[in-house]
């Protein structure tokens, strides 16, 4: 069918002789989420006003008249889905939803089924879905002003945006580009999957700049090395529902082990005080900053695979 990602054009779909879709008020559908979802994801998010619902329908699962579940769905895409108590044949429900997904997407693009929690893996599996390798949670902490000793000797702590006009602009996102590239190609991330190019770094750096705001630039860390004025780490944040989010961290590898990481994380948590509630990051399981998370206080949500990939033959 191939419609176009966003609103469905339809306000019931009949999945068969015995379950249908029925397009949801977002409010009353983001109210059972909230207590039929997974109890942990939405610990991490209880202020969730669920945005990823501005351009893309919620709707409930019917069995003849008894609600059983909601989903949101779309061509090419599937997230949050959740039953409701007593129901208990949610493997049908899957294979239903994954024949819908191939009936309304483009199929020459990939369809996918995001932030997958672990205790529905094994559910979406068996339907024929596949995971990425990697599995990610959430982690977050109140912010806070917090003491934080930089190595005066031999960096310079900057924002991406500051008052002072000698402060670098994004005439740095080259070098910004350039820093990420090798960090990650070194990390856990570049060893188990194709590495991005620089080219992409700079472009997702970019991206992110334009879009963040004046707070968030000043609470995000460009640090450079006195000694040769090289960038050797980097703190860059972003939004993500309503709550700023570590987007990007990452020091040299010559640079690790000296707290630079930890640094960036305090002063992030210190500028953003007063200003927002809490900060989250969302990080690879086994990725060693992992560890650096936790010991800054960091509380960690579920384990979710990202994205599951429903292959088209």
């Amino acid at each position: 069918m191939g419609f176009t990602n966003g609103s469905t054009p339809f306000d019931r779909y009949e999945l068969s002789d015995q379950f249908y879709l029925q397009k949801a008020d977002q409010r009353e559908w983001g109210l059972f989420f909230s207590v039929y979802y997974n109890a942990e994801y939405v610990r991490i998010f209880k202020e969730m006003t669920l945005p990823i619902l501005r351009n893309i329908d919620p709707f409930w699962i019917y069995k003849g008249r008894t609600k059983i579940g909601g989903v949101v769905i779309s061509a090419n895409l599937m997230s949050l889905l959740y039953f409701i108590p007593p129901f208990h044949e949610q493997s049908t429900i899957v294979h239903l939803l994954k024949n819908v997904l191939l009936k309304w997407s483009d199929i020459t693009l990939p369809i996918h089924v995001y932030e997958v929690l672990q205790d529905q893996v094994d559910l979406f599996a068996r339907a024929g879905f596949w995971p990425d390798e990697h599995r990610f949670r959430w982690m977050q902490r109140p912010t806070e002003n917090l003491e934080c000793e930089w190595d005066g000797a031999m960096t310079i702590v900057q924002s991406i945006t500051q008052d002072d006009p000698c402060t670098r602009a994004l005439t740095n996102d080259k070098e910004i580009g350039h820093l990420f590239y090798r960090c990650y190609t070194d990390s856990i991330r570049g060893m188990n999957s194709k590495p991005k190019s620089i080219s992409q770094y700079i472009t997702e750096t970019q991206s992110m700049v334009k879009d963040a705001s004046e707070h968030l630039l000043r609470a995000s860390t460009l640090v450079y090395d006195k000694r040769n004025n090289a960038l050797i780490g980097a703190c860059l944040l972003s939004m993500h529902q309503e709550v700023p989010r570590i987007q990007q961290l990452g020091v040299l590898p010559n640079y690790r082990r000296r707290g630079m990481g930890s640094h960036m994380i305090k002063r992030s948590l210190t500028m953003l005080t007063d200003l927002y509630p809490y900060l989250r990051v969302h990080v690879m399981q086994g990725n060693p900053v992992e560890s650096v998370y936790y010991s800054l206080g960091f509380v960690p949500g579920p384990i979710e695979i990202s994205r599951m990939l429903v292959p088209v033959k």
